[in-house]
């Protein structure tokens, strides 16, 4: 049995943003193992901003982190792996556009995964269909083909097909946001 990566997300945990970052990075540096994992989550988590441990807990594993909490988590990663000498990175965002559609969106993708040191995270928000598998999730992106969009970061999903996805106001499992992270050269 294959030993599970400690960057990989628990079912119904709220870490599903965090682990996606180190996933990301993880694809980018090549240098997280399971100690560094462990640290760049808690570097992660620290960056987010609470009073205590409880207001931290909460909104991790209660609410989750939605996309203003990435854009603290990402440059707090980047910092986390400059002060350790890793290979120099950057992140841009490259959200759904106004009017694009989620076949659109995938193909304007689908070369991004493919690069080397490259790294695509999608925020999922809520599905249409109700008691449908699909919630709110971040997960980071593995390859996208002409029908399926695999993740490499999900204890739960490891394939999408591509038609229960939509960008709002279509139907389906709401692409909302998308960061892509990678290495300079």
């Amino acid at each position: 049995m294959a030993k599970r990566r400690s960057y990989r997300q628990a079912y119904g945990s709220g870490e599903c943003g965090l682990c996606a970052i180190v996933s990301a990075v993880n694809a980018v540096c090549r240098s997280v193992d399971e100690d560094a994992a462990g640290e760049l989550l808690s570097a992660l988590a620290q960056a987010l901003p609470a009073e205590t441990v409880a207001d931290l807990a909460r909104t991790v594993y209660e609410e989750g982190t939605e996309r203003p909490e990435m854009e603290v988590m990402i440059p707090a990663a980047q910092r986390w792996t400059r002060a350790r000498g890793w290979p120099d990175w950057q992140w841009e965002s490259a959200h759904p556009h106004r009017g694009e559609t989620a076949e659109h969106f995938w193909d304007r993708l689908s070369a991004v995964p493919r690069r080397p040191h490259t790294a695509v995270i999608i925020g999922f928000g809520e599905d249409t269909v109700p008691g449908t598998r699909y919630g709110g999730h971040w997960t980071c992106i593995e390859r996208i083909t002409q029908r399926m969009v695999y993740v490499c970061d999900s204890d739960v999903y490891r394939r999408i097909s591509r038609t229960d996805t939509g960008i709002r106001p279509e139907p389906r499992w709401s692409i909302e946001d998308c960061f892509i992270l990678s290495r300079v050269t």
